[in-house]
């Protein structure tokens, strides 16, 4: 991670891997900072901490995110993410690839990402229930 990601500070504390750094798909794109929580046996966790996330209805949810507005990166069922598969090349760039769509749906009111959105109500994010 700090090799790929050197403005990433990470720390493991209780078996749980915590990063916390700064994505910014591109250079028109805003910064963010964000949250990363991996625990072994689990599915890595992202929350988006600045700036926060902005719904375009109050009344309907951010597309592609879990309860808390965690972006949804990626679909368990299908097996897309194991811990064998480092979080630096995936979790992270997958992460900002889904900014980048999130700031095109903020303009055209179209999520452009394709996939499926996940179910509300997962208090779990990227749990095996959910897509």
């Amino acid at each position: 991670m700090r090799l790929m990601h050197p403005n990433f500070d990470c720390r493991v504390r209780k078996n749980r891997l915590i990063c916390r750094g700064y994505v910014q798909p591109t250079a028109l794109n805003n910064r963010y900072r964000v949250r990363l929580e991996y625990e072994e046996r689990d599915l890595p966790k992202v929350w988006v901490e600045e700036p926060k996330l902005s719904r375009l209805n109050p009344d309907e949810p951010i597309p592609h995110t879990y309860d808390e507005d965690c972006p949804c990166l990626f679909l368990p069922r299908a097996q897309e993410w194991g811990p064998e598969k480092p979080i630096a090349t995936t979790i992270v760039p997958w992460l900002s690839l889904w900014l980048l769509y999130y700031e095109s749906w903020l303009v055209t009111g179209e999520w452009q990402g394709g996939g499926e959105h996940p179910k509300r109500g997962n208090a779990e994010p990227m749990s095996d229930t959910s897509a």
